[in-house]
Parts: structure tokens; sequence; C-alpha cells
């Protein structure tokens, strides 16, 4: 069992992902890739379209297209990364599910 001082993440860096505070594992890896790829992409979203508004303050037609398909983006990595995430969830659920199923047999 990885604990958060023996975890390493991609590139050799220190890692606690997917850990509770005790230690124990709460998602894998890349379980808990897909979910902050979701977090990070709205809140990407949120920024951006604040540039988009600044953009259209001053007018300038070109940092307005450009913002807004930075938007649209991050929008469809979100979209993207729910569906993974939900998909990745169930799964869990049902092999979970599958466990309590065999204990009680």
């Amino acid at each position: 069992m990885a604990t958060p001082e023996t975890a390493r993440g991609s590139y050799g860096k220190q890692s606690t992902a997917g850990l509770s505070p005790t230690g124990g594992r709460v998602l894998p890896d890349d379980t808990f890739g897909v979910v902050s790829v979701l977090y990070h992409a709205l809140q990407g979203s949120e920024t951006i379209q604040q540039y988009v508004e600044d953009a259209r303050e001053s007018g300038d037609e070109d940092l307005i297209e450009f913002f807004d398909d930075c938007v649209q983006k991050h929008d469809e990595m979100a979209r993207r990364a729910r569906s993974l995430l939900i998909d990745r969830l169930i799964e869990e659920d049902d092999y979970e599910a599958g466990d309590e199923r065999a204990e009680t047999d």
C-alpha cells in the first residue's frame, strides 16, 4: 500500500493523489487524474470567461474570438472528463457491489 511518503506521481514528483488523510486509497490514480482534469477544465473555463468579458469591453474582436475558443475547448475537456468519471465511478460501484455479494455468499 502506497503511503504519502512513498507514493510517486508522474515525473517522479511526490504525490498524495487518491489518498485519504490517513493514507488509505480513496480513488485509483487514474480516476483521481480525471477528477483533477475536470476541476481544472471548469476552473479554466470560468477564468477565461472573464478574459472574454474584458476583451468585449475593449472591443478587441481577435481576443474575443481567441478566448471564446479557449472557453469552448475547456468546456469540451470538462464534458469528456465528466463522462469518463461517471463511467469509472459506475464501474467501481459495480465492482464493489460484486465484492459485497461475494462476502455474503
